[in-house]
């Protein structure tokens, strides 16, 4: 595939001072960077998401909980002992 990408000179010209810095071509630079963001999660930054994620739900799950006041009660009728036969 083949893209063609309008710069800002600014851009461009960093661009290409890193890349001459790594000794790379321009293209070949912004493929990298590219494939370099694009690559899939490592399993440990999946992880790392996963847990950021679990801690933002507690957060919210605490702040929810401060002014809810005590659980519903379940009706004595959801209770009952039922037979199945």
């Amino acid at each position: 595939m083949t893209l063609h990408i309008e710069l800002s000179p600014e851009l461009e010209r960093r661009v290409a001072k890193e890349a001459a810095r790594r000794g790379q071509q321009p293209a070949e630079f912004a493929r990298a960077v590219l494939e370099e963001k694009l690559a899939p999660p490592s399993h440990m930054e999946r992880r790392q998401r996963v847990l950021a994620l679990l801690d933002q739900w507690n957060a919210e799950d605490a702040a929810s909980t401060q002014d809810a006041g005590p659980p519903p009660a379940i009706p004595p009728l959801s209770l009952r002992r039922v037979d199945v036969a």
